[in-house]
């Protein structure tokens, strides 16, 4: 083989390899809109967070590390789950984020929004409720590096660390939610 047809396969051999050994160098940063793992976050008992119910309505609730509220829940009649946080929401100026998911009719509501916040205090009375203001004690909080798990319906967790909450629902193969962070919030 020639000197120049050496040089020649060696340029197109590197050329070759240098796309490869591109692809497999892992990003400078990681993608902000990834779902972080939870699977090292310690499982608590759902049932101590058992507070809110009513009418074909039954659910979960409990407080962050940073402070703010959230709530899952599954409604039985509409086949409908329910996710949400409020409060002073970290890396957004909105006080609300909300998931609604009717897995029948597949249809999915996940957005951030500006709401007003008392109304998120009072349970509406219904059958068998009286309605009235929630309890602030019945909003037990959520410990740092632990997750919620509620499989009434639609798998729904939602787990916390000091600074943030990622609350996902998965139904088979369709995966919907929401990370709330100082570094970025954001649904999905």
């Amino acid at each position: 083989m020639a000197r120049n047809e050496r040089t020649r396969l060696g340029a197109m051999l590197c050329a070759g390899l240098v796309p490869a050994s591109v692809a497999t160098v892992p990003p400078a940063g990681a993608d902000p809109n990834q779902f972080p793992s939870l699977s090292d976050y310690a499982a608590v008992d759902a049932a101590g967070y058992q507070t809110y119910s009513r009418y074909m309505t039954s659910g979960l609730q409990f407080e962050t590390p940073g402070g703010y509220r959230c709530r899952m829940s599954f409604t039985h009649k509409q086949n409908g789950a329910h996710m949400e946080c409020w409060g002073t929401l970290p890396g957004t100026a909105n006080n609300h984020v909300g998931l609604n998911y009717l897995s029948g009719a597949n249809v999915v509501d996940v957005a951030f929004s500006n709401i007003d916040l008392s109304k998120m205090e009072v349970v509406e009375p219904g059958p068998g409720v009286t309605g009235g203001p929630i309890n602030p004690r019945d909003y037990k909080p959520l410990p740092p590096r632990s997750k919620l798990v509620y499989d009434d319906g639609p798998l729904q967790t939602c787990g916390v660390d000091a600074s943030m909450t990622a609350c996902e629902l998965v139904d088979g193969d369709r995966q919907h939610g929401f990370v709330l962070s100082p570094q970025g919030s954001w649904t999905f």
